[in-house]
């Protein structure tokens, strides 16, 4: 695995990557991430099943901790933090006026009443 961050979770393209694995050095997302001795340190899905006992061999080589503990300072610098929200301005936030989509319109058929659903 190369020493560049991309940011985005391995396992789906489309998240930005939060925490690294402390095995493989692999960025994931928080729905990657597994956490069985706290938060400060997350395995991926695989090295987690791997250091448990559970598969004999992982899918990712194991990555030199100095090197892992390098690039998580570097994602924690990329990633924003959630403490300090954006101000909010005028204008800033949009008005919907959208109906629910629970609530059905003159003339639709009720919802199922799940109290009684076959009639």
């Amino acid at each position: 695995m190369s020493a560049e961050l991309t940011g985005l979770c391995l396992n789906h393209s489309f998240e930005s990557a939060t925490v690294l694995c402390r095995r493989c050095g692999g960025e994931f997302c928080d729905t990657c991430a597994v956490v069985p001795f706290g938060p400060r340190k997350p395995f991926c899905k695989d090295c987690a099943l791997f250091i448990g006992g559970v598969k004999a061999k992982a899918a990712r080589p194991e990555m030199v901790g100095r090197l892992v503990r390098r690039r998580a300072k570097r994602l924690a610098k990329a990633v924003p933090t959630a403490s300090a929200p954006a101000p909010i301005t005028e204008g800033s936030i949009p008005t919907v006026t959208a109906t629910p989509s629970h609530v059905p319109a003159e003339g639709d058929e009720p919802a199922i009443d799940w109290n009684n659903p076959f009639g």
